[in-house]
C-alpha cells in the first residue's frame, strides 16, 4: 500500500513537471511570437529593400490575436501612413481582431481624431456577421451629427451581412442632406433593394429637392412593383419637376399594376405637357386594354409635338394588330413634325397591312431628312420590303 502511495506521489510530480514544463513552452513560444510581431512593426516603420509596407502589413493580419494590442499600440503611437497600415492589418485579421474592437469604437466617437474613419471600417470588416458591431456602427452613424462618420458607416454596407438595412433607414433620416443623398445614390445603384424601404426612402426627400427626388425615384425603381404607391405619391406633388421624376420612375416599373395605370391615365389629363407626355409612355406597356388605348389615341392630337410622338410611338410598338387605331395613325402621318409622321406610317402599317400610303411618307422622309429620322425611314421601307 505504501509503495502504491509512493507511486500515486511520484505521477503527481510527473504532471506537475510535465505542466510547467508545458506551460514554459507556450510562455517561450508566446514570447518568440511577440517578438517576430514586433520585428514585422519595426519593418513596417523601416521596410527592408524592396518588400512593400502592404506585404509586410498581410504578415501582421495572418498573426492573428496576439498581434491586436501592438497594432492598437501602432495605431496610437505612429504617424499616419504607418498606422493605416495597421488598420490594414487589423481589417485583415476580420473576426480574429475583435479584441480590438472597444478601442476602435473610442476612436470612432473621438471627433478629433483623425483615424475616424479608418476605425469605421475596419470595425465592419472585423465583424460583418456580429448584430453587435452592425448597432454600434448604426449607433455611431445616428450620433454623428456632422454627417463625415455617418458616410462612412453607410459606405461599409456591403461587407455588413446584418443590420445593412437599419443602416439605410438611419441614413435615410439623418439630418445632413449629404447623407441622405448618399444613401438614395447607393440604393439606386443595388440590382434590387428591398420593399420595405420603400416608406424611409420617400420620406428622406420633401418633394421640393430636385435632386433627392431624383435619387429617390431611382431607388425606389430599384424595388419593383412593391414600391408603385410610393412612386404614384410623388407623382401627384404639386411641383411640376418632382411629378416628371415620379411618372419616369413610375414608367420604368413593372409590371404597371391597375392603379400605375390609372395614375397615368390621370396624369394624360395634366396641364403641364411634359406630364402627359410621361404618361404617354408609361401607358404604352398596358396598350392591350382598350380604356389605355383611348387615352393614347386621344393623345396623338395632343397641342405638344413631344405628347403626340410619344402617344403615336406606344402605339406602333403593340405587338398586334389594332385596326381601331389606323384612323388615328392616317391624321398622324400629316403631322408637321417628321418624327411623328415616322412613327404615325409604321403604326398605320402594322393596324392596317396597308404598304402604299405609309411607305409614300416614309419615302419622303428619306428624301428630306438626314438625320435618325431618314436613317429609321429607310429602315422601315426595307421591313416593308420597299
Amino acid at each position: 500500500m505504501r509503495i502504491a502511495l509512493y507511486s500515486m506521489l511520484a505521477l503527481a510530480c510527473l504532471s506537475l513537471s510535465a505542466g510547467s514544463v508545458f506551460a514554459q513552452i507556450l510562455k517561450t513560444a508566446a514570447a518568440r511570437q511577440e517578438a517576430e510581431i514586433r520585428q514585422m512593426l519595426e519593418e513596417l516603420r523601416r521596410p527592408p529593400a524592396g518588400v512593400p509596407r502592404a506585404h509586410i502589413a498581410e504578415m501582421l493580419g495572418e498573426c492573428g490575436e496576439p498581434a491586436v494590442p501592438l497594432l492598437l499600440q501602432t495605431i496610437d503611437d505612429s504617424e499616419e501612413m504607418i498606422a493605416q497600415y495597421a488598420f490594414v492589418a487589423l481589417s485583415r485579421m476580420q473576426e480574429n481582431a475583435h479584441a480590438a474592437i472597444p478601442r476602435l469604437t473610442e476612436i470612432a466617437r473621438d471627433e478629433s481624431h483623425p483615424f475616424r474613419r479608418d476605425a469605421v471600417a475596419t470595425i465592419a470588416l472585423i465583424g460583418p456577421r456580429d448584430a453587435e458591431v452592425g448597432n454600434l456602427l448604426n449607433e455611431l452613424l445616428v450620433n454623428d451629427a456632422k454627417g463625415d462618420l455617418a458616410l462612412s458607416v453607410l459606405h461599409s454596407y456591403p461587407v455588413l451581412r446584418l443590420q445593412w438595412k437599419q443602416v439605410f433607414v438611419s441614413a435615410l433620416r439623418h439630418s445632413q442632406r449629404s447623407v441622405r443623398s448618399e444613401a438614395l445614390m447607393l440604393l439606386g445603384e443595388m440590382e434590387t433593394t428591398a420593399a420595405p424601404m420603400a416608406d424611409p426612402v420617400m420620406a428622406s426627400c420633401d418633394g421640393q429637392d430636385y435632386e433627392l427626388t431624383e435619387a429617390a425615384c431611382r431607388a425606389l425603381t430599384r424595388m419593383g412593383v412593391d414600391a408603385q404607391p410610393a412612386l404614384i405619391r410623388l407623382s401627384e406633388s404639386e411641383s411640376v419637376d418632382v411629378r416628371h421624376q415620379a411618372l419616369a420612375a413610375l414608367s420604368r416599373s413593372r409590371p404597371v399594376t391597375s392603379e400605375a395605370a390609372a395614375r397615368f391615365k390621370q396624369a394624360a389629363a395634366d396641364a403641364d405637357a411634359a406630364t402627359r407626355s410621361w404618361a404617354a409612355r408609361g401607358l404604352a406597356p398596358v396598350i392591350h386594354l382598350p380604356e389605355a388605348r383611348q387615352v393614347l389615341l386621344k393623345l396623338t392630337s395632343d397641342e405638344d409635338a413631344d405628347v403626340r410622338w410619344q402617344a403615336v410611338r406606344a402605339i406602333r410598338q403593340a405587338t398586334f394588330r389594332l385596326p381601331e387605331v389606323a384612323s388615328a395613325m392616317r391624321e398622324a402621318m400629316s403631322d408637321v413634325h417628321p418624327s411623328v409622321r415616322l412613327e404615325a406610317a409604321v403604326a398605320y402599317w402594322q393596324a392596317t397591312g396597308e404598304v402604299d400610303q405609309p411607305s409614300r411618307v416614309l419615302e419622303e422622309l428619306v428624301a428630306t431628312q438626314s438625320n435618325s429620322v431618314g436613317r429609321a425611314s429607310t429602315a422601315a421601307l426595307e421591313r416593308m420590303g420597299r
